[in-house]
């Protein structure tokens, strides 16, 4: 899984020692969030494709159509 950095916060707040880590919170479903808005486009579209290609999930399609 692939998080942008300001997205990754609110699970780092709930690490062991870190500030949400609380005994009231223990054996308690939390729903995190994994999102933000600071990433470039550009660089996500690169990462995705890395992983698909690392996990053999992508595939090179070639057609030729007449334009006539």
């Amino acid at each position: 899984m692939v998080v942008e950095g300001g997205g990754a916060t609110g699970l780092a707040a709930l690490l062991p020692g870190a500030q949400l880590d609380r005994h009231d919170l223990k054996g308690k479903n939390i729903v995190v969030p994994l999102c933000g808005g600071n990433i470039d486009t550009t660089v996500l579209g690169r990462v995705l494709e890395r992983g698909l290609a690392a996990d053999d999930r992508m595939k090179n399609f070639t057609a030729t159509v007449s334009d006539r």
